[in-house]
């Protein structure tokens, strides 16, 4: 189960972000994907916990904890996105 969960993580799937560009999940528990997890550090969420009561990811087994914590550093820093090094030029 743990093999399908991550390879899901790694690719594209059929929800789209809010762009129409394939969604990459952050939390499968709760179908949230990794740009509403942006938007919710954006908004200023800066703790896992900031994002579950934000969007809910994080709040079901617990395993996307680090991957949030990935996104968390990556948006405070500056950095692109996840999703835009998946998406195809125009």
């Amino acid at each position: 189960m743990a093999r399908l969960a991550q390879d899901r993580l790694a690719s594209p799937n059929d929800i789209a972000d809010v762009d129409g560009s394939p969604a990459l999940y952050a939390c499968l528990c709760h179908a949230v994907t990794v740009e509403q997890v942006e938007l919710a550090v954006l908004a200023g969420a800066d703790t896992v916990e900031e994002i579950g009561e934000a969007t809910l990811a994080g709040t079901g087994c617990g395993c996307c904890h680090s991957r949030l914590r990935g996104v968390i550093e990556r948006v405070q820093l500056g950095m692109p996105a996840l999703a835009d090094h998946i998406r195809q030029p125009a």
